[in-house]
């Protein structure tokens, strides 16, 4: 796909129409999922529900997916690569590790994963702030909903293979200042915030600034103009002291063109588009300004879906699987609660009597109380609607219902299970109650793995720091292309946890790893430190054993 060079105002804005098309629907779902998981009801009904499976189902089964513990990511090559660069990328993956736990990306990924349950995909955000005038800087990580974001072909797999995608959301007028004037990359639209005509915009603050520049139409005299119109017709807004200033709304299309690269075009205010010139990739901008060309082939965000569904690129909530019975549980325990307060406090009905009923209700309400009625055939009646005696059965029914649809049984719950007489019994049980779970955590984990690969192509483009490792020091950038970035989540996911930790049990048992391959293997707070430790023992055994060969040849002997 190709930004036109004619109209291209006009074809923005149909596009822009065509990724809303199923949009607005799809807030609508996430509204109703929403409200299901917050108060069990959706978003048409009065009351929330006295009984919520939905919140803790999704929960449980989003902490089972992914559960971030000391998270780790590593450079995979093929076979045959050098040792120095497997040295290399061993340092790089602890690195990336560490930048990404500093800006707790794996906790912003298990928000995407429990969002991804409830709306059916979700999607993250990854950006470098930097710092040091370029040279450094961090890594931002945050989750976005499916209801944010528009696609072109809604049968793709990927965001990869999307012709279009569009990211809706708001920013502060200064900070689109900012924005512009970066991601444009030009002198010529500064002149439009600042040379102004008048004192009036300079007793303004910058936001307000931004908002008188931008409500002026642009001439087209520099062709680094081009596109760049009457953006926000609206007054301009002038904010308090306390606020950050007026919210602009703003539509982010990224094309995929013919060439691989990605290129944007930004709709302000729903209406007007700015820059329908080519802009730049701004997640591939380096430290000089430059378009890095590895990262004009990436967008800022990857794509989270445990459970997809064929034909349909944003997947299926699994609040769907159980909605139904939690409806009915809503609708039947408020019945229930009705009942029960009618019961409590019932009314009364007096036949034949000859004082009013309210009486013999105040009377009858008090400890000991009494009536005294002259009326032969006098009768004060209790007035209040039975309890069906098979609603708890069905509730019971229902709720087991819904526990199987979620994967959750109560052996799975910590509840025990009938027939259960031994620990090992209750394992077996264990694994195969979470067989239905290992897909949806395998590709949770993967998924994962190419938000590390996203960051790991950030990190060598935009930080230059000088790493240092038994292969020599090198910048992140020196690596040589063909590594895979993986998470190493069988520690981060409950599913594979205590069956990895087994598998490396029997390897060290049999010889065929050793204690630094296990350190490599687990993810372990203070892995450097430990590392370090042992390192400095295997030298100190190393020295005694050359300086006292005795000692080595006692133990052989012991050996044979």
């Amino acid at each position: 796909m190709k930004l036109p060079t004619e109209n291209a105002r006009n074809f923005a804005l149909q596009m822009r129409q065509s990724l809303m098309g199923s949009q607005a629907q799809r807030a609508r779902d996430s509204q109703n999922w929403d409200a299901l998981f917050y108060s069990g009801a959706t978003m048409d009904k009065d009351e929330a529900a006295i009984v919520n499976i939905v919140s803790s189902r999704i929960k449980t089964q989003a902490g089972n997916l992914f559960s971030p513990d000391h998270l780790t990511f590593r450079l995979e090559y093929g076979v045959n690569t050098p040792e120095p660069v497997l040295l290399k990328a061993q340092t790089a993956g602890s690195e990336i590790s560490r930048e990404l736990r500093e800006a707790d990306a794996d906790l912003e990924f298990s928000d995407c994963v429990e969002l991804a349950l409830r709306h059916g995909c979700s999607f993250g955000q990854l950006q470098w702030e930097s710092t040091d005038g370029g040279k450094t800087g961090s890594f931002a990580c945050d989750a976005i909903q499916q209801s944010s974001v528009g696609v072109l072909n809604e049968r793709a797999k990927s965001l990869h293979d999307q012709p279009a995608v569009m990211v809706s959301y708001s920013i502060p007028a200064e900070e689109f200042k900012t924005a512009v004037l970066k991601f444009r990359g030009t002198t010529d639209v500064a002149s439009a915030f600042d040379n102004r005509d008048g004192s009036a915009a300079t007793q303004m603050n910058d936001a307000t600034r931004v908002v008188l520049g931008l409500n002026q139409p642009i001439s087209s005299a520099s062709t680094s103009q081009a596109g760049f119109v009457n953006i926000l017709p609206r007054p301009p807004f002038i904010p308090s002291a306390n606020s950050r200033g007026r919210q602009v709304a703003i539509d982010a299309i990224w094309f995929h063109e013919d060439d691989g690269t990605w290129a944007t075009v930004y709709v302000v205010e729903g209406n007007e588009t700015i820059g329908t010139d080519r802009w730049r990739n701004f997640l591939a901008l380096d430290p000089t300004g430059d378009e890095n060309k590895i990262l004009a082939k990436r967008i800022p965000y990857f794509y989270v879906c445990p459970v997809p569904v064929k034909g349909s690129f944003f997947g299926r909530s699994m609040i769907a699987d159980f909605a139904e019975a939690q409806d009915y549980l809503r609708r039947h325990t408020n019945g229930l609660d009705n009942i029960l307060s009618r019961r409590e406090d019932p009314s009364y009905v007096g036949f034949g009597a000859i004082q009013p009923a309210e009486i013999y209700r105040q009377q009858l309400r008090n400890p000991g109380g009494f009536v005294t009625e002259t009326g032969p055939n006098a009768k004060v009646q209790e007035f209040a609607p039975q309890m069906p005696p098979e609603i708890f059965e069905a509730l019971g029914v229902v709720a087991e219902f819904a526990s199987d649809a979620a994967n959750a049984p109560p052996i799975v719950q910590g509840r025990g299970e009938k027939g259960v007489r031994a620990g090992a019994h209750a394992e077996t049980l264990m694994l195969a109650a979470s067989s239905r779970e290992r897909r949806p955590a395998l590709r949770t984990v993967r998924q994962c793995g190419d938000m590390g690969d996203l960051a790991l192509d950030i990190w060598r483009v935009k930080d230059a720091s000088i790493l240092s490792s038994k292969g020599g020091d090198f910048t992140a950038e020196s690596l040589p292309n063909g590594f895979h970035v993986y998470c190493n989540g069988f520690t981060a996911s409950p599913m594979f946890a205590a069956e990895y930790l087994n598998k490396i049990s029997e390897l060290v048992r049999v010889g065929a790893i050793g204690p630094e391959q296990v350190l490599d293997l687990i993810n372990i707070e203070g892995y450097d430190l430990l590392r370090n430790a042992l390192e400095k023992r295997e030298a100190a055994q190393a020295k005694f054993l050359q300086e006292h060969p005795e000692v080595v040849t006692k133990m052989a002997s012991h050996r044979r």
